[in-house]
């Protein structure tokens, strides 16, 4: 009697695990966009600061994110930029890689650089509601405002 039952429950759970997985990658909240179809401001960001690398993948979000984030491009070198609807970006993931400081307020650069000089170097950005949370290649994160004043450490 015990043996049936367990074998129920197992393949009940089993079956409940599988669909509430199945899912995950299929949002109905984001739409695969094709490049040409970002607008001009988008695209010229990418092309100008991203030049060596190539869009593979451009989702555009149907509800923003909380950061305002409407449109995410990935680039074939691993990194991925978001936009806002007006083509501002509001998150670079560098993927472990030096994102362009041409992006970046120039006091955050000075502050990492005199701060946290060479070999160390920004490899992610986030522009929050607060200012900026910065992601450095030896793992910290540093806070600054919205002027781009240092705040802290990101414990």
């Amino acid at each position: 009697m015990k043996i049936p039952f367990l074998k129920i429950l197992f393949v009940f759970c089993m079956l409940t695990f599988f669909t509430a997985c199945s899912n995950d990658d299929d949002s109905p909240n984001e739409t695969i966009l094709e490049y040409n179809e970002l607008s001009e401001a988008c695209k010229s960001i990418i092309e100008t600061h991203f030049p060596e690398a190539t869009v593979v993948l451009v989702e555009r979000k149907n509800v923003p994110d909380s950061d305002g984030t409407v449109f995410e491009v990935k680039l074939n070198n691993g990194m991925e930029i978001d936009f806002n609807a007006e083509c501002n970006w509001t998150d670079i993931d560098g993927n472990n890689q030096r994102i362009p400081y041409a992006l970046i307020r120039e006091n955050i650069i000075v502050y990492v650089q005199t701060n946290y000089p060479e070999p160390i170097f920004i490899k992610g950005i986030d522009k929050e509601n607060f200012g900026f949370e910065v992601e450095l290649s030896n793992e910290l994160d540093l806070i600054f405002d919205t002027n781009g004043e240092f705040v802290r450490i990101d414990p």
